[in-house]
Formats: structure tokens, sequence, C-alpha cells
């Protein structure tokens, strides 16, 4: 996809941020140290009502998935965006973010975005690096790490959030629950989990994203202990690549609270 297929990715998410409408961020609170995957509680953050109650919702639990992730120490987490589509955002292929998020016992953050064509080839990528208030960058894997100017970090900082899956999911998906339902209560990504099930209805939301049309289905996993978000899927399977094609977002939370989420600053 190259500079071009960057540019409407960026600009997709950007309005993604732009139009979330969920509760403010809170502040880290505290939570037990774990091994990867393992189910954590989101420490002072509202969390998801018991399965098998009443007020078990997906309204209930998205309104508050994505901003309980803040709540943790720290995860890493996978998105990436795929089409099969000419018309879809970010035309044939993928691009992937991935990376580290660190709240304890300091900020930290990594993003690592590769896109890849049609026939999986690289076509460009990107990594930065933000430790407390100094930030690196690269152009590629095998580069070193350039340190940002310090006046630019702020603004380095406050761009790369717009990153991270929690606002991807919080506006796409924070006002759909009303089109999901509660399957039940099963293991994801090594977390306890309420699994909800999106119906037909979805595809509107997405198709006038994607600009891509055809059947839609989706799923959300939300952590029990925490209402954290786990895991995220939303895809479309079209007809031919000109009219609809395949298009899909997947979002995965993995080693929550791991005690080897530590960056370290380049040497």
């Amino acid at each position: 996809m190259g500079r071009s297929g960057r540019a409407v990715a960026v600009v997709t998410l950007a309005l993604l941020v732009g139009a979330c409408s969920g509760a403010a961020s809170q502040a880290p609170g505290d939570s037990g140290t774990g091994g990867a995957g393992a189910s954590q509680s989101g420490g002072g953050g509202a969390s998801t009502p018991a399965p098998g109650s009443s007020d078990v919702t997906a309204d209930n639990a998205f309104g508050t998935a994505s901003n309980n992730l803040d709540n943790l120490d720290s995860y890493k987490f996978d998105v990436e965006l795929s089409s099969s589509s000419t018309s879809a955002v970010g035309s044939e292929g993928t691009t992937s973010f991935s990376g580290t998020v660190v709240h304890k016992p300091d900020q930290e953050q990594q993003l690592d975005e590769v896109e890849k064509d049609a026939d999986g080839t690289t076509t460009d990528e990107l990594h930065i690096l933000i430790i407390g208030s100094n930030a690196w960058t690269k152009q590629t894997a095998s580069d070193k790490y350039v340190a940002f100017p310090d006046a630019a970090v702020t603004g380095m900082i406050a761009g790369l959030s717009a990153f991270q899956p929690e606002k991807l999911f919080g506006t796409a998906f924070g006002t759909l629950g009303s089109d999901y339902h509660l399957v039940g209560t099963e293991s994801k990504n090594g977390v306890n989990s309420q699994h909800f099930h999106g119906d037909e209805s979805i595809g509107t939301f997405f198709s006038a994203l994607s600009g891509t049309t055809g059947t839609w289905s989706s799923d959300v996993w939300i952590a029990t202990d925490g209402g954290y978000l786990v895991s995220s899927n939303v895809s479309a399977s079209g007809a031919d690549a000109t009219s609809a094609g395949n298009f899909s977002i997947d979002v995965e939370i993995t080693n929550v609270n791991d005690p080897a989420n530590v960056l370290t600053p380049p040497s």
C-alpha cells in the first residue's frame, strides 16, 4: 500500500478517534502481576456484571471496555486491517499495528506499523518507541532508533495514542452494543472473558466505514474481571474485489500485566 495506504489508514483511525463519545480515561489502578495473558483486575475501573446476570449486555460491557485498558499495568496489542477490496480502506493488502503499552511504573509505548501488499510483500513500515518524555523512531526493523527532538515528543505521544487498540474499539464498536448479544463465558487469549456476537445490522456502520458491502460478522470478548477489551474482530465477505471483496479489522490484547512488558531505551 505504501505511503498512500498509510495515509488512508491514518485518516481513518483519526476519524474514529475524533468520533469517540465514550467515558474519559481513568487513572491506572492497582493490579497484581501475572503471567502472559493472565486475567487481572482492572483496579478502580468499572467492572462488567457477572456472567448470567440480567445486567450483562453488550451496551454495558462495551461502554467501558476500551477505557478499562488504561487501568492495567501493561499489555501487548496487535491490530490488523486487511482487505482484498479495491474500494476498501487501505486498498488491497494489510496494515498491522502492534506493540506494548505500559502505564506503571511509568508511561511507555511501542508501536510497530507494517504495511504489506496483496502478495504479502512489505511495502512500508515505521517503528516508534516512547519512554517517559523521550521518544525514538526508525523506518525499518533493522534500522537504528533515532531520537526525536524534545520539542516534538509531546506531539508524538498524543499522535501515538490514536493507534492504541482501545481508541479503535471505543469508536468503532463502543456505540454498537445494541447490535450484539452475549454468547457465553470462555477463555480468550488466556483471559476468562464474556463473548459477544454481532448480528447483521453491524453491516450498516462498517460498510460506510470501509467502503465494502457483503456479509458481515463480528465477535467481541471482554474480560469478566476488570471489564477490559480482550479481543474484537469484524469482517465482511463479498462477491469480488471491485465491488466488495473481503475486509476485516482484528484487535488482540495479550500479555496483560506481564512483568516482562518492559521497554528499554535503545543503545
